[in-house]
């Protein structure tokens, strides 16, 4: 959520400041929310509501995320869904990493994200493409890491690519017990991670949008009264990027 303070009991934010905050207090679709101040991170000029209101959960759980795969030198990480909204950032700053740590990059995604990833990407830095849309099975990469984005089948499928011992890391968490299952005979770590609210994240990926270090896709905005819409547009999963409610 993103938006203006109108009281402050923090010596950190005076009225009219503009904040943005992931909370989880279920109030992300009032006009009016109490958050904690240790949530909040001030807005830069250069940022506007629209993207700020985008960026906390995708961001924060972009950053976390990263951190948690603790990704070494050298290694070959397979991740699906780089066009979505968690996905779009996780790419981004994996990207960074290609040369300094010599990390190898391969992306699971349909036709239509990949074409779409020039946006975000220098795709010939990437290592691979696998299009999931095929029949065809998935090669045997011998990968090191899989970030899995997307759960269910489409997960228990992209296992193929990894190697014995391989680590895959879980967005969403609901997935943990099926991929373990599905990959008990290569031994891997599974893991899976949730992101938490912290308003230092806040604001280190407000900095990284507004000095041009990341890009952060907004497919469309809807104002609060076409709701459904908005949800009905997401659930048919072809999202590049974000959707976002306007107050």
């Amino acid at each position: 959520m993103a938006g203006t303070v109108a009281k402050s009991n923090s010596d950190t934010f005076a009225v009219g400041d503009k904040v943005a905050a992931l909370s989880f207090n279920g109030q992300c679709y009032a006009e009016y929310v109490a958050v904690e101040a240790e949530l909040l991170a001030k807005i830069p000029e250069s940022i506007t509501l629209e993207q700020a209101g985008a960026l906390p959960c995708v961001g924060q759980t972009a950053l976390q995320f990263v951190d948690f795969a603790d990704i070494k030198a050298g290694e070959h990480v397979v991740m699906n869904a780089p066009a979505g909204g968690v996905g779009q950032l996780v790419i981004q700053l994996l990207m960074d990493r290609v040369i300094k740590d010599s990390l190898k990059i391969t992306v699971i995604c349909s036709p239509d994200k990949y074409d779409k990833l020039d946006q975000l990407i220098d795709k010939n830095k990437l290592a691979g493409w696998i299009d999931y849309t095929k029949d065809d099975d998935f090669p045997d990469l011998q990968a090191d890491v899989l970030l899995d984005l997307v759960g269910d089948n489409a997960s228990v499928r992209a296992l193929d690519v990894l190697k014995p011992d391989a680590r895959v890391l879980v967005l969403p968490t609901i997935w943990v017990d099926k991929l373990k299952a599905a990959g008990s005979d290569k031994t891997l770590s599974i893991e899976g991670y949730a992101v938490k609210p912290n308003g230092q994240d806040m604001a280190r990926i407000l900095q990284k949008i507004a000095e041009g270090k990341l890009t952060l896709q907004i497919q469309q905005t809807y104002p609060l009264s076409q709701v459904v819409d908005a949800h009905t547009d997401l659930q048919k999963g072809d999202t590049f990027g974000k959707l976002v409610l306007a107050v």
